[in-house]
C-alpha cells in the first residue's frame, strides 16, 4: 500500500488502505504501507494493531519499481493526489500487479485495475479495469460490524441530535466553519463536534455557547478517533 497521511493531507488515503488491508490479511496474504504518517500516533497504532509494518515512501516511478522488486512485492496499491501519475505504468510495465484507488480522476494512471468508490462514479474510457461506485466502498472491519441490521424508525424531536465530522484530521478546517453556522440558527440541538487536530479544538473552545448558540464542544468527543 502506497499512501500518506497527516494533519494537512487528511487521513482518507490510509484508512480506506487499511480496510484493503484487512481483506487481503483475511485471505492469506502480507500487507505493509508505503509512505509518511506524521502527528496520527492514532493511525500508527492501527497499523501496530494488526501487524502491518510501515516504510519510507517511495516517490519517483523509479523508486516504486525499485522498491517493489527488493521487497518482493506482487502487488502494489497506489492510492495518492500526489505521486506521480506515471507510476502505475512503470510498475505494470515492471510486471508488478498495480490497483488505483482514485476519487473521479484516474489522473493518467495506467494501472491494472482502478477502483473509485464515490456514489454515481462512471469512467467509460477505464471499461474492463474499473470497479466503481459504493458497492466497492472500503470500509474497515470495526465499522461494518457497528452498523445496526436496521435503521432505527424516524421519530420527531424538538431539540435534534447534531454530530458533525470531517475525517480524521478535518484537513480544510470545516468543523469551526459548521459550528458557527448552526450557531446562528439559533435553534437548540445538542452538538458534538468530533475533532481530529489540536488547533481545531482551540477555534471550536472559543465559541462560547449562549446567545443562542449550542453547546460548546466537550473535550471528549474532541478526543475522538474516526
Amino acid at each position: 500500500m502506497r499512501c500518506d497521511a497527516g494533519p494537512r493531507r487528511g487521513v482518507g488515503h490510509l484508512v480506506r488502505c487499511l480496510a484493503l488491508a484487512e481483506e487481503f490479511q483475511a485471505r492469506g496474504a502480507h500487507v505493509a504501507v508505503f509512505g509518511t504518517v506524521e502527528r496520527l500516533d492514532w493511525a500508527v497504532a492501527e497499523l501496530a494493531a494488526r501487524g502491518i509494518p510501515l516504510y519510507p515512501g517511495p516517490e519517483s516511478p523509479a523508486e516504486l519499481v525499485e522498491t517493489a522488486h527488493r521487497h518482493e512485492l506482487d502487488v502494489v496499491v497506489l492510492d495518492s493526489y500526489e505521486l506521480d501519475p506515471a507510476g502505475a505504468g512503470a510498475l505494470r510495465a515492471a510486471g508488478v500487479f498495480t490497483l488505483a484507488v482514485i476519487d473521479g480522476d484516474s489522473r493518467g494512471q495506467d494501472a491494472d485495475l482502478y477502483l473509485d468508490q464515490n456514489f454515481g462514479a462512471r469512467h467509460p474510457e477505464l471499461s474492463g479495469r474499473l470497479l466503481a461506485g459504493s458497492a466497492y466502498a472500503l470500509l474497515r472491519d470495526s465499522v461494518v460490524t457497528s452498523r445496526p441490521p436496521a435503521p432505527p424508525p424516524a421519530t420527531k424531536v424538538g431539540r435534534p441530535r447534531v454530530l458533525a465530522f470531517f475525517g480524521g484530521t478535518d484537513a480544510v478546517g470545516a468543523a469551526p466553519v459548521l459550528t458557527r453556522v448552526l450557531a446562528a440558527t439559533g435553534h437548540p440541538m445538542d452538538l458534538t463536534v468530533v475533532v481530529g487536530r489540536p488547533e481545531i479544538e482551540a477555534e471550536l473552545e472559543e465559541i462560547a455557547p449562549g446567545g443562542g448558540r449550542p453547546s460548546g464542544p466537550s473535550r471528549p468527543p474532541a478526543r475522538c478517533r474516526p
